[in-house]
């Protein structure tokens, strides 16, 4: 059955930090790779997504991808508004719901980094990033054996 993955993206609290683009996610686990995941579709508010210093929450149904080895997240660069089509994005967490009991896991990916669609050349992420997890914490955690 599918487990809940609570994902909390902040973008940054810097000058030109939002946007109104749409941003992706696609999960690594050492079972599974996720679907690419357009969060606006799971927003657990509906007030405007991506503004800066703001904490956006959303909530993910999927098969277990079991311990979370990275994420990769983008944006399609669009400026649909005065927001404009560049993204300046803190960082990430996941929680995700590992049992019945509630028990939970919890992924934290810094990234500090703005996506403006360069493809990199100009010191910006280009529009898509890979992240590995700084912290991880929760219940039944043992790492994975690297050989």
């Amino acid at each position: 059955h599918p487990l809940s993955f609570d994902v909390s993206v902040l973008t940054s609290d810097v000058k030109g930090a939002g946007t109104d683009a749409n941003v992706f996610i696609r999960i690594f686990g050492t079972i599974r790779t996720s679907p690419s995941i357009r969060l606006a579709a799971h927003a657990l508010c509906t007030t405007r997504l991506f503004l800066r210093g703001q904490n956006d929450k959303f909530r993910v149904f999927l098969p277990d991808v079991g311990f979370i080895t990275k994420i990769s997240l983008w944006t399609d660069c669009r400026n649909l508004s005065d927001q404009g089509g560049t993204w300046h994005c803190g960082k990430v967490t996941i929680n995700k719901t590992v049992n019945s009991d509630g028990g939970q896991q919890a992924y934290i990916f810094p990234c500090n980094r703005e996506f403006d669609g360069s493809a990199g050349e100009s010191g910006g992420a280009g529009n898509k990033i890979d992240l590995a997890p700084a912290g991880v914490s929760g219940v039944g955690l043992q790492r994975p054996q690297t050989a």
